[in-house]
C-alpha cells in the first residue's frame, strides 16, 4: 500500500510539472497565474499570528475565489467540448 501511495504522489507531481511547462488550464496554470494576479504583502515565514489577521484571511478568500472561478471555467470548457463529440 505504501508503494501505491508513493507512485500516486509521483504521478501528481509529474502532472503538475507538465501543466507548469505547457498548459493554459489546470493546477499548474493556476499556480503560475495566481502568482501574477495576487500580490502578497505579508512577511515570511508566516506565523500563526499573521495567518489569523484580517489581511491574510482576505487574501486567502481572494485566492479561493479565483480557484473556484477557474474550476467553473474549466468545467464549462469540458462540457462544451464533450457535447460536440
Amino acid at each position: 500500500m505504501d508503494t501505491l501511495r508513493i507512485i500516486v504522489g509521483w504521478a501528481w507531481t509529474y502532472i503538475i510539472v507538465a501543466e507548469l511547462v505547457a498548459s493554459a488550464s489546470g493546477i499548474g496554470y493556476m499556480i503560475i497565474s495566481s502568482q501574477a494576479e495576487i500580490p502578497i504583502p505579508l512577511e515570511r515565514p508566516r506565523s500563526y499570528e499573521v495567518k489569523a489577521t484580517e489581511p491574510f484571511l482576505n487574501l486567502k478568500k481572494q485566492a479561493l475565489t479565483l480557484i473556484r472561478e477557474e474550476a467553473i471555467k474549466a468545467t464549462r470548457v469540458e462540457k462544451i467540448g464533450s457535447s460536440s463529440d
